[in-house]
């Protein structure tokens, strides 16, 4: 079905900006999709809702902490971890 496909190409995408971003190409990322096809106005306007973990998974047990989460809001990307530090 094509709307289940735009959730399928959604979580492949952000997984794979997530991959991109930290270099470790083998990340596992928990994401939940939710497709709602309609407005607030009961019109037809299919789009997404995105759950996305801020923890990853590896091989061999490793695993990503995600991004720096700060007490404010601010306008700056978040701050990602180098590529060589992993909790566990």
């Amino acid at each position: 079905m094509l709307l289940g496909e735009i959730a399928r190409i959604a979580a492949r995408t952000v997984t794979a900006a997530i991959r991109t971003l930290t270099g470790e190409r083998d990340l596992v990322v928990g994401i939940v999709a939710c497709l709602q096809t309609h407005g607030s106005r009961a019109n037809w306007h299919p789009h997404l809702h995105l759950l996305v973990t801020d923890h990853a998974s590896a091989p061999m047990g490793r695993s990503w902490p995600g991004p720096h989460h700060h007490s404010a809001p601010t306008n700056r990307r978040p701050e990602y971890p180098s590529n060589s530090r992993y909790c566990g």
